[in-house]
């Protein structure tokens, strides 16, 4: 099904987000952020993201942060960050 889908999450919990890009549009890298957090990308890889192999892979050690990620056409980009900031009520 498409469309937009609300996940609340428990305040203070930490969060691994894996983002797929099909590249139904184009072509190009997409960037993406989250409001009000910056985050660790701990993996990206080309083609569809394989929760079972592409996890051994993630850099735990030192990822890098950032507050914006491109995500590769046709690829996933892997984030962690902590739910630390609620937004307005």
């Amino acid at each position: 099904m498409n469309g937009t889908k609300v996940l609340v999450l428990p305040f203070g919990a930490n969060v691994e987000l894996v983002m797929q890009d099909t590249s139904i549009l184009g072509a190009e890298s997409h960037p993406l952020h989250l409001h009000g957090f910056n985050f660790f990308v701990v993996g990206q890889g080309f083609g569809n993201f394989d929760p079972i192999n592409d996890p051994a892979k993630f850099n735990l050690y030192d990822p890098v942060e950032r507050n914006t990620v491109g995500v590769p056409a046709g690829g996933w980009v892997a984030i962690r960050f902590h739910a630390d900031n609620p937004g307005m009520a």
